[in-house]
């Protein structure tokens, strides 16, 4: 939850700057009216874990408490318990007991996987050559990667360049948007990279690198 986590953080800041010259009183009230509103139903988090994705929520009602949020709606977290690079379900036609959290949890996610309104991805995306991330779904976006390539292609199934085309499939369903990652690099110029490449630069209007070095 640590990019979420700055993400409120700069949004109540843009908040506050915003409602400069009203009392503490009213600028909370409007803050408590905001986030339920428009702050979570727009803020989305997946992760693969139990553990971190418990931390995660703990981490973010713990900032969300501090900015003066006092929880009084229904209005959740959308931080789901699921794979990114699995596609989404059919939550619709999803029956479940409400007492199972678990199957709420994946209907949940399901819905938000549909949101094709997401106009920003960021994150830190694993790095794994021998990625076991392997539904046909992922795979076939995966492709366009691979086209024109003579090369073997394995370096192309790392899960850091899956996640890398999941963004690029996100915003463009969205119609425009910004990937932000902090990622492994061989993308950059790697020999078997070079389709992808060509279809980041067409893709973006923009692209920015920063390279950092630890001694």
């Amino acid at each position: 939850g640590t990019f979420l986590r700055q993400v409120i953080l700069q949004i109540y800041e843009n908040f506050r700057e915003k409602h400069k010259g009203e009392s503490e009183s009213e600028m909370k009230a409007a803050w408590n009216e905001y986030v339920p509103q428009h702050l979570l139903p727009r803020i989305n988090g997946f992760e693969l874990m139990m553990a971190p994705y418990a931390v995660a929520h703990m981490k973010l009602a713990m900032v969300l408490h501090d900015t003066g949020y006092e929880f009084g709606t229904d209005a959740r977290l959308n931080v789901c318990l699921t794979n990114t690079l699995e596609p989404p379900g059919d939550a619709d036609d999803q029956i479940s007991f409400f007492s199972d959290p678990l199957a709420m949890e994946s209907i949940q996610a399901n819905k938000v996987k549909k949101n094709n309104g997401i106009n920003i991805v960021l994150g830190n995306p694993p790095y794994s050559i021998s990625s076991s991330n392997r539904s046909e779904w992922i795979l076939e976006l995966l492709n366009s990667y691979k086209e024109g390539l003579k090369e073997k292609k394995l370096n192309l199934d790392d899960d850091y360049i899956k996640f890398i085309r999941y963004a690029e499939q996100v915003i463009f369903q969205a119609g425009y948007g910004v990937l932000a990652y902090i990622s492994n690099n061989s993308f950059i110029d790697g020999v078997t990279h070079r389709q992808m490449r060509l279809e980041l630069l067409q893709s973006f209007d923009e692209i920015y690198i920063l390279l950092i070095i630890i001694f």
